[in-house]
């Protein structure tokens, strides 16, 4: 047999990556041999330790999966994007993220393969801190990868730093193949996600790589409409030298294309709404001049008929009442119609059953469109009628009441 031969074949070795908190490279064992002749006693020498070390790591690579700490995951790009989202469950919500409550998130097919559901526990013990690239970078497509050693600089396979059990919250989804998101930079196949707080200890001796940030590992928020301050404030406060390596990309989701619009249209709203007010106040003015003011003669003939001034004043007011009440009623309603009406109008000449939303991922996510000022404003349908309605009132009490000071002959003469 000729492989009773063989005393010893070459492997590659490993050498550690390991790194400090300021991100500089640890000393390690760094020898060139990439192979040992075992002899009897050989593994308990230091360099049958390592070679059994390396052993160790590299079975460790067999049941490791990513983790994946988040402050948001609005701040991850494939959520941004919309090519991952929560399908079951919930995702995290704002006292889990402050708190760093012990949940996570796991993709639908790593719970479907292992039989998890809503509310399972899983035990995450985390051996591995990796400040240089995305979990996609080594475990997106499945190739097994690796852009880090499992040894530390010690050449000996990294222990848990941390370990707790998270409870499943939610399961998202990928839009891609096999459950890898199309066009993702950081999202990968099993990857856990877990609030960056949950994680009560120091790392700094568990850090397998460090390197300088990527987009794939880097991302912030800032508010919507606030681009040209940031960038003012980044070229007066970053030297110039730092500024020709950094390259900072913006995604608002369209917000500043549309925002000038929007202004537009709130103009117009505002204007139309300034009209609207005066064409009221100059009818309002009109119909207390000639059923008021003009009115002097029938005042007159009434108290010569005996009629007491607050007869007069009820005969006057509430005629006047009467037909703006009707008025302002009438209006409401059809206003209310006709913004109801515009409100699903499709200016294409569709209908707004022409297409379905079932499928949509912006349908998806509840929080696509975040408003501020989306009250309820069926209590103006009312409030503004009734103002309207007493206002006529009072400006008619106070005119009748400037018409009964005169004297009945003086109004009589007149």
């Amino acid at each position: 047999n000729a492989k009773s031969s063989i005393e010893y074949a070459l492997i590659a070795a490993e050498r550690s990556t390991q790194c400090d908190a300021g991100g500089n490279l640890l000393e390690s064992d760094r020898q060139t041999r990439t192979f040992d002749e075992v002899t009897a006693g050989f593994y308990e020498t230091e360099r049958g330790q390592y070679w059994l070390e390396l052993s160790k790591a590299l079975s460790m690579w067999d049941t490791t999966a990513p983790v994946l700490p988040v402050t948001d995951t609005a701040l991850l790009p494939s959520f941004h994007d919309r090519t991952v989202y929560v399908r079951e469950g919930r995702t995290f919500s704002a006292e889990d993220l402050e708190n760093g409550a012990a949940v996570c998130l796991v993709s639908e097919e790593f719970a479907r393969k292992n039989g998890l559901s809503i509310g399972d526990k899983v035990e995450l013990p985390l051996y591995g801190v990796n400040e240089k690239d995305s979990p996609h970078r080594t475990f997106g497509d499945g190739s097994g990868l690796r852009t880090f050693s499992l040894l530390n600089a010690q050449n000996r396979a990294y222990t848990p730093f941390w370990t707790a059990k998270y409870e499943i919250i939610g399961t998202y989804y990928s839009v891609g193949t096999y459950g890898k998101p199309a066009g993702s930079i950081e999202m990968a196949l099993n990857l856990f996600l877990i609030p960056a707080n949950s994680v009560k200890t120091d790392f700094a001796g568990n850090i397998v790589d460090s390197g300088p940030m990527q987009r794939a590992t880097t991302s912030f928020q800032i508010p919507n409409g606030t681009v040209d301050d940031y960038m003012a404030a980044y070229n007066r406060n970053v030297p110039a030298e730092v500024r020709e390596n950094l390259e900072i990309m913006f995604d608002d989701n369209g917000y500043s294309q549309i925002i000038g619009g929007l202004l537009n249209m709130r103009y117009v709203a505002i204007i139309l709404f300034a009209a609207g007010l005066l064409s009221a106040l100059a009818i309002l003015v009109l119909l207390l001049y000639f059923f008021i003011v003009k009115q002097k003669k029938r005042t007159a003939i009434e108290r010569s008929l005996g009629m007491s001034k607050n007869q007069c004043r009820v005969s006057l007011v509430s005629g006047v009442v009467v037909l703006s009440a009707v008025a302002v009623i009438l209006g409401t309603v059809a206003s209310t119609v006709l913004f109801d009406k515009v409100q699903t109008l499709d200016l294409t000449g569709q209908n707004e059953h022409t297409f379905s939303t079932e499928y949509s991922l912006w349908a998806r996510d509840e929080n696509a469109v975040e408003t501020e000022d989306a009250e309820n404003t069926g209590v103006l349908e009312v409030v503004i009628p009734a103002a309207m309605t007493v206002l006529t009132a009072g400006l008619s009490v106070i005119l009748v009441n400037r018409s009964l000071k005169y004297e009945l002959i003086e109004m009589l003469n007149k």
